[in-house]
């Protein structure tokens, strides 16, 4: 790195990567909160978030140019990437100029995705804001001329100024966009920064990097987050001293999560409040989002409102898919990570095509993000006293995309992390390759032939190396985030990893160790006439004798089939009414708040998906709600919601340990006949 003073406040600055000593000197140059940060070919590479530089001056009036090569590209298939040059304050505030590929047609994860370049304003989180209806910019120039290619260079170029924002791609001395915008009206706009360079989805090089600045300027202070606002004292007496936050304990064979202040607090919680409620593909717009807009005015009306509402039904947590605006009105909420969903965006041993995939936790750069992601985390969630704690993930595709999640890792390329650990697992294990062929019955002539090969072993001697190697899986999954959640804030709780429906054997243990609390996302069948839930409560023992950590039942719900929506798709047992969707209600959460292990339970959810759907390759238009997408509560649902809520802390208190038989496939004797109808069609 050069620096060249030419005037008191004007000097040049160039960074072609080739000087730094380690990867601290590096990260201390260009700090970031990136995935990753590491030389390759005397250029910086970057896959996931912004690199600032901060040893460069902050200015007022700058140019800046560099060389940016886009290597790969790793996201999901359908949504967005970009890579690119910006500058700025920080990661809620800059401009950038980049390149863009978009989602396959429809959504598509094989249709043929657009390249594009462009320039956008991020201003306090709102993208595309010189185009934004109060902070729109007057265009003076707005070319988009051509396309780009992974593998070419690229030349970046920016220039700023108290009055005018311009960029330039360049592709071997070609024009593919030019783009300049006026700021020298009193608009809201981003006028000042320091250089950046970004990429999401894309695996980006940046070298010759050159900084021209004009004139400097004195950097804004970080701004203030403010304090979260005191625990307000609830009834009730304390059974341990308090700690100012909650947390997980066992008392007398029953487990309780406690408050701030050591009382007992039964989780009753709802998942997405969300002031948008739910997108349409089909529609283009969320339609919960147009009626909440008309009736409230703005989301802190709607917010004070929800909060209301669901105080009054006796919920007393914002559960997964929260807008943050409920957040701080009466009711706790829970932060969701994703840890490994967004690491399998980049890096998976489940590809996360139409769902969330499983992330490769031997690759190198895993630990790094758990403890980037876990630092987030602590930032959003410190000193706050409503704060329950923060999930881990929500379905994760813990059996892989044919039944079991080693299958995956076999079908992985030789370069895969996760390939080339299992090879080192299988020699460690059996002590030579020919005694993994040997045992595995396979020929293969060495480590190559292994890593080359993609068809999964047959035999039962497979069956005990995929369940012994899940475990290794299972392990780096659950202990790396847990650990650097610990160091980086020790006060909220862990809340798992939210599982859909089922655990594999394997998985339970540490995900018992690395968790405070152990989740899972559950449709059960109900016997309405014998009030009673149909095996669940059977297999959540049996998940307890071996995790032995408290449990939320993190989603349930009974879709009923009087509404106008088709509950086509989705998960959930359909009942015919609101009434027995009630009924289904009463008789699961209180069957759970009599499991002694049980410290809550999230209804799924506040409000129904739209009739339309949500998209092709997510289908759901099921009534899952509370209320519906015009904002009309189910009263029936409310009332016995209000009711049951109101007495499940008490009725946690009377839990008792109470083993439960197999159930059969029928609750029905073998041969009975059986009408089955819905909407009077047989």
């Amino acid at each position: 790195m050069l620096l060249v003073a030419t005037l008191a406040s004007a000097q040049v600055l160039t960074d072609d990567f080739s000087g730094y000593a380690d990867a601290a000197a590096l990260e201390t140059a260009w700090h970031s909160d990136l995935l990753a940060l590491t030389w390759q070919d005397e250029a910086m590479r970057i896959d996931d978030g912004i690199a600032l530089w901060q040893a460069a001056p902050y200015a007022s009036q700058a140019s800046l140019s560099a060389t940016i090569t886009i290597r790969e590209a790793f996201g999901q298939r359908t949504g967005w990437s970009v890579g690119g040059l910006g500058f700025g304050r920080d990661n809620d505030n800059f401009w950038a100029l980049q390149v863009v590929q978009g989602p396959g047609a429809d959504g598509d994860p094989d249709g043929v995705r657009p390249f594009f370049v462009e320039m956008a304003e991020l201003r306090e989180g709102v993208w595309q804001a010189e185009s934004k209806e109060g902070t729109r910019l007057p265009r003076l120039v707005y070319e988009s001329l051509g396309t780009w290619a992974v593998d070419q260079p690229l030349r970046f170029e920016l220039d700023w100024s108290p009055t005018r924002v311009e960029g330039r791609i360049l592709a071997e001395g070609q024009l593919l966009g030019r783009w300049a915008f006026d700021v020298s009206a009193p608009l809201p706009a981003l006028r000042d920064g320091r250089p950046l360079v970004r990429a999401a989805g894309l695996e980006v090089d940046v070298d010759d990097v050159t900084y021209d600045v004009a004139a400097t300027a004195p950097e804004p202070p970080p701004a203030e987050r403010p304090a979260p606002p005191a625990w307000v004292s609830r009834e009730g007496e304390a059974i341990v001293p308090g700690t100012g936050f909650f947390r997980a304990l066992q008392q007398d064979g029953r487990w309780w999560v406690v408050d701030p202040e050591g009382k007992p607090y039964y989780i009753l919680g709802t998942d997405h409040i969300r002031y948008i409620g739910h997108w349409s593909e089909a529609l283009s717009y969320a339609p919960y989002a147009l009626v909440s807009a008309a009736k409230y005015g703005t989301e802190d009306r709607w917010a004070e409102a929800a909060v209301e509402r669901l105080l009054s039904w006796n919920f007393n947590t914002a559960a997964a898919g929260h807008s943050q605006s409920v957040r701080h009105r009466g009711l706790t909420h829970i932060l969701f990570a994703s840890f490994g969903s967004q690491f399998a965006s980049r890096s998976w041993i489940a590809e996360p095509i139409h769902w969330t995939g499983f992330p490769d936790v031997f690759d190198p750069r895993w630990e790094r993000w758990c403890r980037v992601r876990a630092g987030q985390m602590a930032d959003e969630m410190r000193d706050d006293p409503w704060c329950l704690g923060v999930f881990l993930d929500n379905e994760l595709e813990w059996f892989g995309k044919t039944g079991h999640l080693v299958d995956d890792v076999y079908r992985l390329a030789p370069e895969g992390p996760a390939k080339q650990a299992l090879w080192d697992w299988l020699i460690a294990h059996y002590g030579d390759l020919a005694a993994v062929n040997r045992a595995l019955g396979t020929s293969h002539a060495d480590r190559d032939a292994f890593l080359a090969d993609v068809a999964p072993p047959r035999g039962p001697e497979y069956e005990l190396v995929r369940n012994e190697f899940l475990k290794v899986i299972a392990d780096l999954y659950f202990r790396l985030p847990f650990e650097a959640l610990r160091a980086a804030d020790p006060d909220h709780m862990v809340w798992g990893t939210r599982f859909a429906g089922r655990v594999p054997a394997e998985v339970l243990p540490p995900a018992g160790e690395f968790t405070d609390i152990f989740t899972i996302n559950t449709y059960p069948r109900v016997d309405m006439a014998g009030r009673r839930v149909i095996d669940t409560p059977r297999m959540l023992n049996e998940y307890y004798e071996v995790v032995q950590r408290p449990m939320v039942i993190t989603e349930w719900s009974f879709p009923a089939l009087d509404t106008e929506l088709p509950s086509r798709h989705g998960a959930g047992m359909r009942v015919d009414t609101q009434e027995q969707k009630a009924l289904c209600y009463e008789i699961f959460a209180n069957q759970m708040a009599d499991l002694p292990y049980m410290v809550g339970y999230h209804y799924f959810m506040y409000l129904d998906e739209p009739k339309e759907g949500i998209s092709p390759t997510f289908p759901e238009d099921s009534n899952y709600g509370l209320i519906n997408v015009h904002d009309e509560v189910y009263v029936e649902l409310t009332e016995t919601a209000t009711r049951v809520n109101a007495g499940a802390a008490e009725r946690h208190a009377r839990s008792v340990w109470r083993d439960f038989p197999q159930e059969t496939d029928s609750w029905l004797p073998a041969g009975t006949p059986v009408e089955l109808v819905n909407r009077g069609q047989t």
